[in-house]
């Protein structure tokens, strides 16, 4: 329809046609429009797909673009895994008491950037295993015999009833990685090795604590370890420990042949004084080597 035949049809009728003339035009107008967008919508997405299948970068971030953003998981997985590697080498004495730590030291050590290792450390602060000093340095605390002390009791209580509810729960699997684990204890020390005889120390002992199936209890005596830990080394290290002899050093594995023997005999209750006898020559070696 031309223009001026479409102006003679809407002025030359009545005010009822003209009304219901205009209403056809809108819904011819409404059609054209919503036919034109659909197509105009339907080629661009055409576009954007081909373009996503020949590696072009998406207009509209796609589900599986937008997951590649959440880069904070990543750096929230770095920080819990510096935290993890710390709290682990604390526990198995990695560090003596009052050794300055290092953020840039550790970061090379863990392969990452002095970030992660600094939310590591002040989160480690923040449960006692580490210390910030005046000079704002990190460090390890200093032990005292009151509170060695305190941690014998604790350590007493809650690790020899944590064996002991272990003790019918240790597989063969588990006492075939006690076995070895014994073995590699007495090898080290046979050459010297303390600190390697520190960390199939702890190995042992969690190995049968995680028996018991009581995971809040093995996070709390964790939590214990992580304070005791680098006293551990003045079993092996120091001046008390250099006068002990070979006899003496071989002895520190004495328990644990005689907890090995409680496990195989599934006998909890020997189990557990075998533990807690453990724990107590050990933990009051360690609290002689302080000062009064």
């Amino acid at each position: 329809m031309r223009c001026d035949q479409s102006f003679r049809f809407l002025v030359g009728t009545s005010t009822h046609q003209l009304a219901d003339n205009c209403f056809y035009l809108e819904c011819v107008g409404r059609f054209i429009v919503h036919f034109f967008f659909r197509q105009h919508v339907e080629g661009f997405l055409a576009v954007n797909k081909s373009t996503r299948t020949s590696g072009t970068k998406d207009v509209f971030p796609t589900e599986d673009v937008q997951s590649q953003r959440l880069k904070q998981v990543d750096r929230e997985s770095l920080q819990q895994q510096s935290y993890q590697t710390l709290r682990d080498a604390l526990m198995k004495g990695r560090f003596m008491p009052g050794d300055t730590v290092s953020l840039r030291n550790l970061a090379s050590e863990l392969g990452t950037s002095p970030m992660p290792v600094r939310e590591a450390v002040q989160h480690l602060i923040a449960e006692g295993a580490l210390v910030l000093r005046p000079n704002r340095t990190y460090a390890v605390p200093e032990m005292t015999r009151e509170i060695l002390a305190e941690l014998l009791k604790l350590r007493t209580i809650l690790e020899g009833a944590i064996a002991e509810a272990a003790a019918l729960s240790i597989s063969k699997e588990d006492l075939s990685v006690l076995y070895e684990l014994q073995g590699e204890m007495r090898a080290a020390l046979a050459v010297g090795d303390s600190k390697r005889y520190l960390m199939k120390n702890q190995d042992f002992h969690f190995t049968i604590y995680r028996c018991s199936g009581m995971g809040i209890a093995v996070n709390v005596i964790e939590n214990l370890w992580l304070r005791i830990g680098p006293s551990f080394n003045l079993l092996t290290s120091g001046p008390r420990a250099a006068q002990r002899t070979a006899a003496e050093i071989a002895a520190l594995t004495a328990h644990h042949e005689a907890a090995l023997s409680a496990i195989v005999a599934r006998a909890p209750a020997a189990l557990r004084a075998a533990i807690e006898h453990d724990i107590g020559e050990g933990m009051n070696f360690i609290i002689s080597c302080m000062p009064e």
